[in-house]
């Protein structure tokens, strides 16, 4: 397992298109429907913590995935 970190805090277009993607699926689709907080959804679904501005996956792949996902 290799842990990997995205930047969401950063001023990029590409960051804030990933986060702004992910957050308008998360209120849209997991909060409207079961109030599930979005550091919990991050944590159960890919493996994902906050932390200083940056969004830490324990694994690679779990960050393959959130980049698939959301970009």
């Amino acid at each position: 397992m290799k842990p990997c970190s995205f930047k969401y805090a950063a001023n990029s277009d590409q960051t804030n298109s990933v986060w702004n993607n992910m957050t308008n699926y998360y209120y849209d689709h997991i909060y409207y429907e079961h109030k599930t907080p979005l550091y919990q959804w991050l944590t159960e679904n890919f493996k994902a913590r906050v932390e200083g501005g940056y969004l830490i996956f324990e694994d690679e792949k779990y960050y393959n995935w959130f980049m698939l996902k959301f970009q």
